[in-house]
């Protein structure tokens, strides 16, 4: 078993719904929406060097490995695609025990 923990932006948290829906059969999510922070913006303008918020959604999950594995390569399209929020960002970690 393996923790999935998907962060993305409010934009995309949509498509990452339809690909856990179509994958996960049994076994479910937690989905939290809030804000992210996007510190010290790297950008020449407006924005360069401030913290700017985003709108964000957290999914967190416990699934078998290979399960793991098959929604982190569907979803891996989105990684990186926008200016200020970090659009996707996935977390795999190993699971000692689950209750």
């Amino acid at each position: 078993m393996k923790q999935l923990i998907i962060m993305c932006s409010e934009s995309i948290a949509g498509q990452v719904t339809q690909v856990l829906d179509a994958i996960i059969h049994m076994e479910g999510y937690v989905r939290v929406s809030g804000s992210g922070v996007k510190c010290k913006v790297p950008v020449s303008g407006a924005y360069e060097g401030k913290s700017i918020p985003w709108s964000a959604e957290v999914f967190i999950m416990a699934l078998p490995e290979d399960t793991v594995k098959i929604i982190t390569d569907e979803l891996k399209q989105y990684a990186n695609r926008c200016d200020i929020a970090p659009c996707l960002r996935m977390i795999v970690t190993s699971i000692e025990e689950l209750f």
